[in-house]
């Protein structure tokens, strides 16, 4: 069963007046279903997907799991949903996105890791003028 948001919003899941908790199915602290990798719930023929399970709450990841969903129910294959590596975007200036353990999380699990590092100035920045760079960090398990 899943442990918790990965990504923590300010959102929470909407789930009081559903009736879950007198079916059986289990929430979590603040009201998510709480569901396993299948997006099974507690209850074996309640599945969940999305905001309501209080895990990532962005679009293409709902999509995905409801997809998994319908596989698992309807196309004759069990289908986990692998959360590990979402990607993320702040459409800031500059953008900020992100794929994949950060440098803190890879160290921790895989030991000993390489970083490359490149800082760019973009071929549309250069055309326009702007005195704006990229930076890429790329963290890679060193041993393969």
């Amino acid at each position: 069963m899943g442990s918790g948001p990965i990504y923590p919003s300010s959102r929470k899941p909407n789930t009081a007046h559903l009736g879950l908790v007198e079916l059986g199915v289990k929430l979590d602290e603040e009201g998510g279903v709480v569901v396993d990798r299948y997006c099974r719930s507690s209850v074996a023929n309640i599945y969940a997907v999305g905001d309501v399970t209080n895990r990532i709450a962005l679009t293409p990841v709902a999509i995905r799991e409801g997809g998994a969903v319908a596989l698992t129910l309807f196309g004759g294959a069990e289908t986990p949903v692998d959360l590990d590596d979402v990607p993320s975007a702040i459409f800031s200036q500059p953008p900020i996105g992100t794929v994949g353990l950060s440098e803190s999380k890879a160290v921790e699990k895989l030991g000993k890791v390489d970083i490359y590092k490149a800082s760019f100035r973009p071929l549309r920045h250069t055309l326009s003028g702007r005195d704006e760079r990229t930076l890429v960090k790329l963290v890679v398990d060193a041993a393969t």
